[in-house]
């Protein structure tokens, strides 16, 4: 879980950890990152953390900058807030590629002003977690996958054959939808 506090001092997280079957909540005192609203982390089968992200900028299983894992969602609005992350809800989403042991897509929304309203743009990065000794690597980024006016509330689900995925983005005021 992410913090906000206004100091040039990074203060670190909270992590909840569920492995046990009961929830147990830690500090995490080596947290660069900052998390305001827009967050996504990804952890393996075992529960062990793999990346986290704050919409502009991933950081890898050691709380740093995972290769290439800086300037996501290239926009006026990333440069200027580019270490406290974004404020959208619901705004960022990571898979797992079908059919690979080590791809994940990397799926963020972003705006290219200070309004916050709406989302403008949605992207998608892929991460390879084979790379850099198992801490992985952005190896391709910040792909257009469409431009519009854009509810941040993303939605993800696995298909029903098991191996694909359903993403889900509201277009902003209208009963519409990318899927």
């Amino acid at each position: 879980m992410g913090y906000e506090n206004y100091h040039p001092i990074h203060w670190g997280g909270t992590n909840i950890n569920f492995i046990s079957g009961s929830p147990a909540a830690y500090y995490e005192p080596n947290r660069k990152m900052e998390i305001q609203i827009t967050t996504c982390n990804v952890a393996d089968s075992l529960g062990n953390l793999l990346f986290y992200s704050n919409g502009a900028w991933i950081a890898n299983r050691d709380n740093k900058l995972m290769v290439n894992g800086d300037t996501l969602n290239p926009s006026s609005y990333t440069r200027s807030r580019y270490t406290d992350g974004f404020r959208l809800i619901g705004s960022q989403i990571a898979i797992k590629c079908p059919g690979s042991d080590s791809l994940y897509y990397l799926i963020p929304q972003t705006v290219d002003d200070g309004q916050i309203v709406f989302a403008d743009k949605c992207y998608y990065s892929i991460i390879d977690m084979s790379q850099d000794s198992g801490r992985g690597a952005v190896m391709d980024k910040n792909h257009v996958m469409f431009h519009d006016t854009l509810n941040a509330q993303m939605s993800v689900c696995k298909h029903a054959n098991g191996r694909d995925w359903w993403v889900i983005i509201p277009q902003w005021n209208h009963p519409a939808y990318y899927v």
